[in-house]
Formats: C-alpha cells, sequence, structure tokens
C-alpha cells in the first residue's frame, strides 16, 4: 500500500467521477468525488501517475494517508490494475532534500543514516524492490539537512527484460524566462561522483557490466548527480534553496548532452525538469529558502 509522503507532480483539469470505493480512509460514507479523468493508452502508466500525484499537490489525498487499493483505482480510471501498479512504482522513485539550517565551511559534520521502508512490488520487468533511505547531516550538535531517497532494486534474472524507465512527455520547450544549463557526463564525471560519494556501484563505471548484466548500452549517470543539477539549475532561477523534492523517470547516459530547466512560479516554488536526446528524465520541485536560522 502507498502512503502519501510527499508532493509531487500536477493535475490536469478533469472531468469529476463518481465512486463507491467502501472502506476508503479518504471519506466516512461509502460515495465520494475525485477529479479523476480517464486515460488513452499512450504512455498509460505515466498519465495515470501524474493525475495521482496532482490529486496529492491538490489536497484531495492528505499527505500521511493511504490511497485507495490498486483494484479501486483501476476501476476509476477504467484500466488494468498492471497500470495502475507500474504508476503508483513511478511515483516511488524519487527523493527530497531539506535545508533545516547551514552547513558552515570547515565545521566537522556526521551523516547518519537509516533504512526507513522497504516494499516488494510486481512490475511489467519483474520483482521490484522498493528502499527508502533517510540521510540526516548534523553538526555541531544541529540537524542541518534532510535527505530523503527512494531507489528501486530489480532481481538479476529480471534485469535483460529490458531498461526500466519509459520515455515521459517531453514539454514543448523552456517557457520564456525558464533559467536552462547543460551537462556533459563523462566517464570521468561518474568516476569522480562515485568517489566524492562513496558509491561503489558498477553502472557508474564498468562498460563490461552495464552491456551484460544490467542490459543498458551505456553508464549511467547517477541519480543524485541528475538531483544536484537539478538543485543548481533552480538555484540560479531563484536563490538559496530551502528544499528540492524530484522524480526520476528515465534513466540518463553518457556520451550525450543532459539540459536541465528551471521555471519560476507566482509563489516563489520553481519547476524543474531534465532532458536527453529528446526524453524527460528528471521532474522535481525546488523552493526557496526565505530565512535560515542558524540556531547555536
Amino acid at each position: 500500500m502507498l502512503y502519501i509522503l510527499a508532493v509531487r507532480g500536477h493535475l490536469t483539469p478533469a472531468r469529476p467521477l463518481r465512486a463507491h470505493v467502501p472502506g476508503s480512509d479518504l471519506a466516512d460514507r461509502g460515495e465520494f468525488v475525485l477529479p479523476l479523468q480517464t486515460v488513452e493508452p499512450r504512455r498509460l502508466y505515466r498519465q495515470i501517475a501524474d493525475q495521482i500525484a496532482g490529486l496529492i499537490g491538490n489536497g484531495e489525498f492528505a499527505r500521511g494517508s493511504r490511497l485507495p487499493a490498486e483494484r479501486e483505482l483501476a476501476t476509476l480510471l477504467g484500466v488494468s490494475r498492471t497500470s495502475v501498479r507500474e504508476a503508483l512504482i513511478s511515483l516511488e522513485i524519487g527523493g527530497l532534500v531539506e535545508v533545516l539550517a547551514p552547513l558552515s565551511v570547515g565545521a566537522a559534520a556526521t551523516r547518519v543514516s537509516r533504512v526507513a521502508d522497504v516494499r516488494l512490488r510486481v512490475g511489467r520487468s519483474g520483482w521490484l524492490l522498493l528502499v527508502t533511505e533517510e540521510h540526516d547531516i548534523v553538526s555541531e550538535g544541529l540537524l542541518r539537512v534532510r535527505d530523503r531517497r527512494d531507489i528501486v532494486y530489480r532481481a538479476a534474472a529480471d534485469m535483460r527484460h529490458g531498461a526500466a524507465g519509459a520515455p515521459a512527455d517531453l514539454p514543448a520547450g523552456p517557457p520564456p524566462g525558464a533559467v536552462t544549463m547543460t551537462l556533459d557526463p563523462d566517464a570521468r564525471l561518474l568516476f569522480m561522483y562515485s568517489a566524492l560519494t562513496y558509491n561503489a556501484h558498477r553502472i557508474h563505471y564498468d562498460p563490461d557490466y552495464v552491456r551484460d548484466v544490467e542490459g543498458h548500452g551505456r553508464l549511467l549517470v547517477h541519480g543524485p548527480l541528475i538531483a544536484t543539477a537539478c538543485a543548481e539549475v533552480a538555484q540560479r532561477a531563484v536563490g538559496e534553496l530551502r528544499s528540492l523534492e524530484y522524480r526520476l523517470v528515465a534513466p540518463a547516459f553518457v556520451g550525450a548532452s543532459v539540459t536541465f530547466h528551471a521555471q519560476r512560479a507566482d509563489d516563489g516554488a520553481c519547476s524543474v525538469w531534465a532532458t536527453q536526446d529528446g526524453q524527460v528524465c528528471a521532474r522535481g520541485t525546488a523552493r526557496k529558502r526565505r530565512q535560515l536560522l542558524d540556531r547555536r
């Protein structure tokens, strides 16, 4: 069962559907209205995920509440449970970084990490293990940064069934006023980022392993590296950040440029997205730091 941890995505205005959902946490009575719309077959799971994420963003599902079961969502949307399951999996790949207080240069810092949750799912490519990691960075007795990451692991027997991450819908182009920057990932950059983050996963440095075991044609760019670049372009657009919430929707590879865009909204938030070879590989929302007090 998926619980609402964070706000992700956008909702397209839709014709409300009236549904009977017995035992739902959303209403005391058995009948309620959700602004869900029937979806078309093209990239079905992506459309479903965007609708559910939009409902979370609009407050239809409160943070911490439980979503209706897969069967109920499938009935509401007029799709299969498999498509709903793929959509829920895609919503669980990403992370949230919150800056709670400044980190001082030269001050000792400690990172405390834990596995917060482990969930087993079945996707089109086989069994998936979804792991939520939480990392707290403490310096001078104060919690400074909280970093939550949702990571997907696949069984070795399922890796040759194809790479995870179907192409996502590409925006028509950066809107007027959007800030853009480009990153050209290569093997050297990935090696340095792996060393910096103590990441020894072979998908970032071993071409033979990536091709023969994982089934990809090129080395994969680190998800956190994509998130770091999203934070950088957002900071160029709005200034120092309080938080970045992101979702990784497709893998990025070495050998081709990744373009990052940031568009500031009227409420001070900033939409960010990354593209490679005409495909969206990440989306997110950054929020500007208003005032962070060092409470030492």
